[in-house]
C-alpha cells in the first residue's frame, strides 16, 4: 500500500519546533504509514525523515508576520500534493480553509486557547484600537470556519477541545517523549536555575532575574532563541558572572542542560491565555527528575500538585517565585521527594504516547486507513 503524504504546514513556528517537528511530524514518520513533510521557517535537525521545505523567516512584528504568512503558506502547498494538510497557524486559517472547500482532507491544530485570547484584551494591544473589534469578529468567524470545514481538529488540551464543534475533535497533548529524558540525571548538589522559552514580561523572565539574585548559591542558564538585549542587559546587570545565556536548546543540550541543573521554571504571567494551556516544560522536567517552581495557573497548578513534582507559587511575585526557590533547594528530602514523584507521574500517564496514538487514530480515521 502506498505511504499516504501528509504536510504539516507553519509560518509561525520553526521547523525544530518540539510539538510540530519533535513530536508530531516524528510520530507520523516512525510509524511507517505516511510520508511526512513540513512546510517551516528554519531548518531541521539532520538526520530525520521529516521531508523539509524550508521557507524565509517570518518579520519579527505581528502585523508584517500576518501580512506574508498566508502568500508563502499558499506558494508552498502548491508544491506539495497531500493526501492531508496539517495546519498550526491562525494566520494561516483562510488557506487551510480554502483547501477544504476544494476537497482537501485538512486539519486544524489548536496549540492554544485561542477563544479566550480574543476575549483578552491584553492580547489585542498589539491592534490599533479602531481596529479591535473587527478583528476580533473577523478571528471568531475563521475559527468557526475553520471548525466547520477541517476534516479534525487537533487540540493541546481538553479544555480547548472543548471549545470545538467538530466531531472529529482529538485531545494531542504537550507531554514529553520519555525517551528523549531517560539519560538525564539532574543533581541536588547543582545550584542551577534552568529557564527556557522567552526572555520576556509573560514569562516573568526579570522577576526570575531578581528572585535568583537574592540568593547568592544559585545561578541562571537561560535557554531560548533572541534574548532581547534590553533583557540580557537587565539580568547581567543584577547576576554578572552568576547567568549564562545558552541560545536554543535540542534534545540532547537540553539533557544536558538538565543534568546540570536543580530546578526548572515553568514562570507564566496571569493573564487569560495561560489559563488554559499546558506547558510543554512541565512535562519535559518531570520526565528527566528535575523539580519544578511554577506559577499559579490554573492548569499548572492542576499538573504540579496532582503530580507533586515540585513547588507552585502563592502568587506571580517575585517574592513567592524567591521563596519557592529557597524551599526546594534547602531540603535534600523535599527535592528528592519532588523528582521522584515526576517521574513516576509520568511514567503512569505514559508520557507522549497516549498522545500519540491518539492523532496515529485521527489520522487512519480521515483517511480510511
Amino acid at each position: 500500500m502506498r505511504r499516504a503524504l501528509v504536510c504539516h504546514v507553519t509560518t509561525a513556528h520553526r521547523a525544530d519546533d518540539v510539538r510540530i517537528f519533535e513530536r508530531e511530524c516524528r510520530s507520523l514518520a516512525e510509524s511507517g504509514h505516511y510520508e511526512v513533510h513540513l512546510i517551516a521557517p528554519g531548518r531541521m535537525p539532520p538526520g530525520t525523515s521529516v521531508i523539509d521545505h524550508q521557507i524565509p523567516l517570518p518579520p519579527s512584528n505581528r502585523l508584517g508576520r500576518l501580512a506574508i504568512a498566508r502568500f508563502r503558506a499558499r506558494n508552498a502547498v502548491r508544491k506539495v500534493p497531500a493526501d492531508l494538510y496539517h495546519f498550526h497557524d491562525p494566520e494561516l486559517i483562510p488557506v487551510a480553509v480554502s483547501l477544504a472547500k476544494a476537497g482537501r482532507s485538512v486539519v486544524w491544530d489548536a496549540h492554544e486557547d485561542y477563544f479566550t485570547q480574543i476575549e483578552d484584551p491584553s492580547s489585542r494591544a498589539w491592534i490599533p484600537r479602531p481596529l479591535r473589534s473587527p478583528v476580533e469578529a473577523y478571528f471568531r468567524s475563521a475559527l468557526a470556519d475553520v471548525d466547520a470545514n477541517s476534516a479534525g481538529v487537533v487540540a493541546a488540551t481538553q479544555t480547548i477541545a472543548s471549545r470545538y464543534r467538530n466531531p472529529l475533535t482529538t485531545v494531542v497533548g504537550n507531554e514529553a517523549r520519555l525517551s528523549d529524558f531517560a539519560a538525564a540525571s539532574p543533581s541536588y548538589q547543582s545550584r542551577q536555575v534552568l529557564f527556557t522559552g522567552m526572555a520576556s514580561p509573560n514569562h516573568l523572565f526579570r522577576a526570575t532575574c531578581e528572585a535568583v539574585a537574592r540568593n547568592p548559591e544559585l545561578t541562571l542558564a537561560v535557554g531560548g532563541r533572541n534574548v532581547p538585549q534590553s533583557e540580557r542587559d537587565f539580568a547581567e546587570s543584577l547576576l554578572e558572572s552568576r547567568v549564562r545565556f545558552l541560545g536554543w536548546l535540542d534534545r540532547s543540550s537540553l539533557v544536558a542542560e538538565i543534568d546540570r541543573s536543580v530546578v526548572g521554571l515553568a514562570t507564566y504571567a496571569d493573564i487569560p491565555a495561560y489559563e488554559t494551556g499546558t506547558s510543554t516544560k512541565l512535562f519535559e522536567f518531570m520526565a528527566a527528575g528535575l523539580p519544578v517552581v511554577s506559577t499559579p495557573n490554573p492548569r499548572n497548578r492542576e499538573i504540579v500538585e496532582g503530580s507533586n513534582s515540585g513547588l507552585v507559587m502563592q502568587d506571580f511575585s517575585r517574592e513567592s517565585l524567591e521563596n519557592a526557590l529557597t524551599e526546594l533547594v534547602s531540603s535534600n528530602s523535599v527535592w528528592t521527594e519532588k523528582s521522584r514523584s515526576g517521574l513516576t507521574y509520568v511514567a503512569q500517564s505514559g508520557g507522549w504516547k497516549e498522545s500519540e496514538s491518539a492523532m496515529l487514530a485521527l489520522y487512519a480515521e480521515i483517511l480510511g486507513r
